[in-house]
């Protein structure tokens, strides 16, 4: 069955995004940096993952656009957001 999977893994010490099929056959890294991804959500229209990362005392939240890579910041706040949900 065709899909996608979407995961964090650490490439030097820092979590990325990452999507693949499940057969391994395509893999894409969605995110690169200094700053380590402390979670994501894929949304249900299977275009975009939400995603946050917490660096200078303030977590980011932001969209990532699958199909052109782009990163769209939504807000930032002064607390850890330890969990994202999406409906």
């Amino acid at each position: 069955e065709n899909g996608y999977l979407a995961y964090l893994a650490q490439i030097a010490g820092k979590n990325q995004i990452f999507i693949t099929s499940y057969d391994n056959s395509e893999l894409v890294q969605l995110s690169y940096g200094n700053t380590s991804i402390d979670d994501i959500v894929w949304l249900k229209n299977e275009r975009f993952i939400l995603a946050s990362k917490f660096y200078d005392n303030q977590s980011y939240l932001f969209l990532i656009d699958i199909p052109t890579q782009r990163h769209v910041k939504l807000f930032n706040i002064k607390a850890n957001i330890s969990y994202i949900h999406a409906n």
